[in-house]
């Protein structure tokens, strides 16, 4: 098996607001290292800083300390970051097609490469033959296999998804949980995710970051034990409730 290689290193790492004429820290992590491939879920309180992580390292928001990719700072890295977030980000106007062709046209691939990977995402996330429909004529989990397919299409390094299924039904929110399963088999990234789903969080993670409310205590960094590709029926096993027991602790346990 291939060893992972160290991918991201963050540092002394600081975020904080100013709110009344108070400065408050949202985020405080001395070291957190993410191996190529790994799959990060943040998870924690509301307002101890989830999204703020995911701002942080999609460099929409300015920090204290030092974000390092493959040995570059996080502003000279070359390595692509995309982010799916929790809204559909789809553009309306555009087919199915056309918004998944639009990562692969920022590539500047040729038509006849952009044809054929189109049709090998399109089958990826189980979109076969709607390529000409509009969004409008989608439900809420395809729209959101559109937004899956548009990130990987543009192939980047690292994936930030923003509670990307927190908005759909619990059947879909399940189907579309196989489906990114699927997928990283398929076509492995490095992901940093956001969720208030500890179950979800078990089921996708390699490592389950708990970022506490009180900046003075430091993250929980909880390595997910079970082995992948995994099946949604590992949520029954007895070793599943336990770990989300014990998560559900460590998370009440960190006081604001």
């Amino acid at each position: 098996m291939k060893s992972q290689k160290n991918k991201i290193i963050i540092s002394n790492l600081k975020k904080s607001f100013f709110q009344n004429n108070e400065e408050q820290e949202v985020l405080n992590i001395s070291e957190l290292v993410v191996k190529e491939n790994e799959f990060i879920t943040f998870i924690g309180k509301s307002g101890c800083g989830k999204t703020t992580m995911l701002n942080v390292l999609a460099g929409f928001s300015s920090y204290e300390g030092r974000i390092s990719i493959f040995g570059e700072d996080d502003a000279q890295s070359k390595s692509s970051k995309t982010v799916v977030f929790q809204e559909d980000a789809v553009f309306p106007w555009m087919t199915v097609r056309n918004n998944i062709e639009y990562g692969l046209k920022r590539r500047g691939l040729s038509k006849e490469l952009r044809d054929f990977r189109l049709n090998e995402l399109l089958k990826l996330v189980d979109l076969e033959g709607t390529g000409e429909k509009f969004p409008k004529q989608l439900s809420g989990g395809m729209k959101k296999r559109v937004d899956i397919a548009r990130a990987i299409a543009s192939s980047p390094s690292i994936i930030l998804m923003d509670e990307p299924f927190g908005s759909l039904d619990y059947q879909t929110r399940r189907q579309l949980q196989k489906k990114l399963i699927d997928l990283l088999k398929i076509e492995p990234k490095t992901i940093f995710f956001v969720t208030h789903d500890i179950n979800e969080a078990i089921l996708l993670s390699d490592r389950i970051i708990i970022l506490p409310s009180n900046k003075e205590i430091d993250i929980k960094d909880i390595k997910v034990p079970f082995s992948k590709p995994r099946d949604l029926s590992i949520c029954d096993s007895l070793e599943f409730i336990q770990l989300r027991k014990q998560i559900e602790i460590l998370i009440s346990n960190l006081k604001s």
